[in-house]
């Protein structure tokens, strides 16, 4: 990976999900601009590297973009069907851009250029009208770029059987042209936390199954910004279907275009696949189960600029393991809550969001340094800048300084569960309800 990247081009900016930016941002008193988008799904919103334009899937199966400047509309397509969800999307170092429509029935990933010609579109093998069987890609698309112009896109494909109850999960591959390269099995689970699994009830996840409304955050050491329907004494989350939630990071492998690929069923089972050459070119590294209690939810994987690999989990452990042996590396520190949101990390700190409205700062060695709460429900996955921390949560954005003391909250009802966006500039994108918004890069 690379710690001084300055874009974010897919979920938590870069293929290993490590949420961090090397740029310099500044809080929410220079609110640019917001602009509706009609049904918003459940992804985040990701940059365009060239103009730093704005690409964002909406819930009734459209692609958008928008300009930087004033949050224009630039141009809408139709990826999936009216009925289906968008994830974050990816785009590759050549312009194209990847994004996943899905529901509980159907899936299709779907590629556009910048302009917003479909290049094409793959849809997974299946009966289209059998009840009792489905395969569906399900995550945010990661995009590893190759040194020749082309790239891989790594998803999740899960194939269900309701009658035996039962969910197959795979790692596949493709390359910039939709083409299938290679596919892996790596997980088998329930499909109904009753059957003692949590496949597809993971679409429902911890984060929005009784989330506690509670009171907004006291803003004593923080310079409140307030907008929006603040009438309302309590915020909470909104209740969304989650197919969107990424379950795979991608790290330099032996070589360049020989990454190491990580993946979660985001039940139980965490495994890593070195990508080579050969018939199937995807080799098992290793695979591990880290969770302690039956099946909890386990968050997307996070490969840190320090070097380790972080998930939340439900049962409120903060996972480290060596991304390329799987050793386990505790202690683990345990926030006693579910964590919610993918970690990221800014050198040796590493930053977590728990569904019960804490953000919380670990050390290296696996050590709680500091636990602040926003009193509000949180979903998002923290965005970690070279001056900042910023987290979206029931009641509104905040951003902290990396000691997480409250610098800025900016007060807004609802909120949701989108996650930060940065420009290289410094400007920041969210969505909240259904709405975009954009913040001035620092002055």
């Amino acid at each position: 990976m690379k710690p001084f990247r300055t874009t974010w081009t897919e979920f938590q900016g870069d293929s290993a999900n490590s949420g961090y930016a090397a740029v310099r941002t500044g809080g929410f008193s220079d609110h640019r601009w917001r602009r509706s988008t009609p049904s918003p799904g459940g992804g985040s919103p990701i940059i365009d590297p060239l103009d730093n334009s704005i690409y964002l899937a909406d819930g009734v199966g459209q692609l958008r973009k928008y300009r930087a400047l004033n949050g224009v509309e630039l141009w809408s397509r139709s990826g999936g069907t009216s009925e289906q969800w968008g994830s974050t999307p990816a785009i590759d170092d050549a312009g194209r851009v990847y994004s996943l429509f899905s529901n509980f029935m159907e899936s299709v990933l779907v590629c556009f250029d910048r302009d917003g010609n479909e290049r094409w579109r793959w849809t997974p093998q299946g009966p289209a009208d059998d009840p009792d069987h489905r395969t569906l890609l399900f995550g945010s698309p990661k995009v590893w770029n190759l040194s020749d112009g082309g790239a891989l896109v790594f998803l999740n494909l899960a194939y269900l059987n309701f009658p035996l109850d039962r969910q197959w999960t795979l790692l596949i591959a493709f390359n910039q042209d939709g083409l299938v390269l290679a596919n892996v099995w790596y997980s088998t689970t329930f499909i109904f936390t009753a059957g003692g699994g949590g496949g597809l009830s993971r679409v429902l996840p911890a984060t929005h199954e009784g989330c506690q409304d509670t009171e907004m955050a006291e803003r004593s050491h923080e310079r409140p910004v307030d907008h929006g329907d603040t009438t309302a004494a309590r915020a909470s989350l909104p209740r969304t279907q989650h197919l969107w939630e990424p379950t795979c990071a991608a790290i330099d492998g032996a070589a360049a275009d020989l990454p190491i690929v990580i993946v979660t069923d985001g039940i139980a089972t965490v495994a890593a696949f070195q990508w080579g050459h050969g018939r199937n070119p995807l080799t098992q590294l290793w695979m591990k189960y880290p969770s302690r209690d039956g099946f909890p939810r386990l968050t997307p994987p996070a490969v840190l600029p320090n070097g380790l690999l972080a998930m939340g989990c439900s049962d409120g452990e903060l996972k480290l393991l060596d991304p390329l042996t799987g050793e386990f590396l505790k202690p683990w520190p345990d926030l006693e809550t579910p964590i919610v949101g993918t970690p990221a990390s800014f050198l040796r700190q590493i930053y977590v969001t728990t569904r019960d409205g804490h953000v919380a700062m670990v050390d290296s060695n696996g050590k709680l340094t500091r636990k602040v709460s926003v009193a509000a429900p949180v979903a998002s996955s923290p965005l970690v800048t070279a001056t900042g921390v910023y987290v979206t949560a029931a009641n509104g954005f905040y951003q902290f300084d990396l000691f997480l003391n409250k610098i800025w909250t900016y007060a807004l009802r609802p909120a949701g569960i989108s996650s930060f966006a940065v420009g290289s500039d410094g400007s920041l994108y969210v969505v909240a309800g259904d709405q975009l918004h954009g913040f001035s890069p620092p002055r």
